[in-house]
């Protein structure tokens, strides 16, 4: 799981996203993503079912270069 955060203090903009891939009981594997507040208790989950773990990565990959070109940076860990 990779999560990216984006500060911006005079938007008032504390958000984060996290994008993984992993195994499902039923549907093999997905891609879960999520977003939210960092100063709050609000998030969304999502998740998108892929027949291949090379399908995953793609999906993977263009979703965390989407958000890093919109500012996002990746969390220190």
């Amino acid at each position: 799981m990779e999560t990216l955060i984006k500060v911006d203090p005079g938007k008032h903009m504390y958000r984060w996203y996290s994008v993984g891939i992993q195994g499902t009981l039923v549907d093999g594997i997905a891609v879960i993503y999520g977003w939210g507040s960092l100063k709050s208790a609000f998030q969304q989950w999502r998740t998108v079912r892929v027949d291949t773990l090379g399908e995953g990565e793609k999906i993977f990959g263009r979703i965390l270069a989407a958000k890093m070109r919109k500012g996002y940076i990746q969390k220190v860990k």
